[in-house]
């Protein structure tokens, strides 16, 4: 699999590797071990969790969250994607922005989509088709490979509930 996320080390996670009891961090001061885990804990509740799912590209579709649909599969990529899947049937369903182009690349596609789970595949003589549920909004952070299919580190994002004191158009009326 060919890798677009690169990973580089801090000077300050170089200094914690090689003496674990004094930590310098980015701006070269030293402070104690355990101030520096109290701070990675506080650091993480703030930071959205990201999980990395295979993604999907679809043509003038849009899966919803809490939505049922039929997808179809017919390209060579999106079928691999599918045959690899196993137990873990969870997928980031993503439309393409230009639905005539035949192999979209990351930049092709719309950065935010929905998490489907497969519920059921049928084979055809030409492709599968997938019954799929969303199960909730994402937005791509990053991509992780791209062949045999793409695969990219998502965040889930929070369902916008509408609020309830507002006016509908009919009691305006």
């Amino acid at each position: 699999m060919e890798s677009l996320d690169t990973e580089t080390t801090s000077p300050a996670e170089i200094a914690a590797e090689a003496e674990p009891s004094v930590v310098i961090d980015e701006a070269g001061a030293a402070g104690n071990n355990d101030e520096r885990v109290k701070k990675e804990d506080a650091s993480a509740e703030a930071t959205p969790e990201f999980e990395e799912v295979s993604i999907l590209a679809v043509r003038d579709t849009v899966l919803f969250p809490n939505a049922l649909s039929p997808l179809s599969v017919g390209r060579p990529t999106s079928v691999a994607l599918v045959e690899s899947l196993g137990e873990n049937r969870l997928i980031g369903v993503v439309s393409q922005i230009d639905p005539r182009t035949d192999v979209p690349s990351p930049t092709e596609l719309h950065e935010t989509g929905t998490v489907a789970i497969i519920h059921k595949i049928v084979r055809m003589r030409e492709g599968q088709l997938l019954f799929c549920e969303g199960v909730s909004r994402m937005r791509i952070r990053s991509y992780t490979s791209v062949e045999p299919f793409l695969r990219a580190r998502i965040e889930r994002m929070p369902e916008i509930e509408p609020e309830i004191g507002r006016a509908s158009c009919r009691e305006r009326v």
